[in-house]
């Protein structure tokens, strides 16, 4: 047996794809979030919300089953409502800061609160993960029930209308799938938090009547239909899976780039060029300590 073929077959556990799926959102978790209660209720709540847009996708099939059965029709409609859902998430948010702001006194800061309030970006970064993580977990179920022995419950297999067009179970051909799905599963997280990060900027943009405003939005939602649309190709053979992992994580690279223009003013990654607009707002604290206003 070759060194690969050991490998795959190791990392075509249960337990090691979860692991290789979860490992970016779980570091990040713990570095970013896991220290601020704030944080977490956001994340919840962020899942949460990815959730409802996810029933409200199954509910919009439900009802157009009967006319129109299309994979790629249900694929548009689903990715859709999950930007929709990004948006809503950023009103609620933003409504709810204007709340937080009259609890706190002039030149008075609440642990977490204040934070948030003055990192629009972090605060972005925090509920993408959410939407992240809960999106992998619904993809990877499949999969992690495809890998058990019979009687584990996976989403295919209490669904009669998907078994019968595709199998539920995983075959020796599909040796190389876990390991590429896991990995598909761990970029999409990441994505999720530049999506997010770049689809709510373009927001906060606009509700300041900036020019271009809408430049972040459109990369977010193209790249997310591109990265959603290469995955049909993951069930044709291991080369085109190696194809789809390579086409997805140039479009994380690509968002990242993105998101490094955004997050220092413009400069880029190697801190090149400079900024036209002013779009931070230095605030100084009762200490007289200098801080960057990042508020939606």
């Amino acid at each position: 047996m070759h060194v690969w073929e050991w490998f795959t077959l190791k990392a075509a556990t249960p337990t090691s794809c979860f692991l290789i799926a979860f490992a970016p959102s779980i570091l990040i978790f713990f570095k970013f979030v896991a220290k601020d209660a704030l944080r977490v209720i956001l994340v919840v709540m962020a899942a949460f919300v990815w959730m409802l847009s996810l029933l409200i996708s199954a509910l919009i099939r439900s009802a157009l089953r009967f006319a129109v059965d299309s994979l790629l029709l249900e694929t548009f409609i689903s990715i859709a409502l999950q930007e929709i859902s990004r948006l809503v998430l950023f009103i609620l948010i933003k409504q709810a800061q204007r709340g937080l702001k009259t609890l706190s006194e002039e030149n008075t800061k609440i642990a977490g609160i204040d934070s948030l309030y003055r990192s629009r970006h972090m605060l972005s970064m925090v509920c993408g993960l959410g939407m992240g993580a809960i999106a992998s977990l619904f993809l990877l179920l499949n999969l992690i029930a495809g890998l058990y022995e019979g009687g584990t419950i996976g989403l295919p297999s209490t669904i009669p209308e998907i078994q019968k067009r595709m199998a539920v179970k995983l075959t020796v051909d599909d040796r190389y799938f876990p390991l590429a799905y896991a990995l598909s599963c761990g970029m999409l997280t990441l994505m999720h938090m530049a999506w997010t990060l770049l689809f709510w900027d373009s927001c906060h943009k606009f509700s300041l009547k900036r020019q271009w405003w809408w430049i972040g939005m459109v990369i977010a939602v193209a790249s997310h239909y591109v990265a959603s649309g290469v995955s049909f190709f993951n069930q044709q053979g291991n080369t085109e899976r190696i194809i789809v992992l390579v086409v997805q994580l140039f479009v994380l690279l690509l968002n990242v780039l993105f998101c490094s223009f955004v997050v220092r003013n413009e400069r880029g990654i190697f801190g090149c060029g400079r900024s036209t607009e002013n779009v931070v707002e230095n605030v100084r604290d009762e200490n007289g300590e200098l801080h960057a206003n990042l508020s939606m």
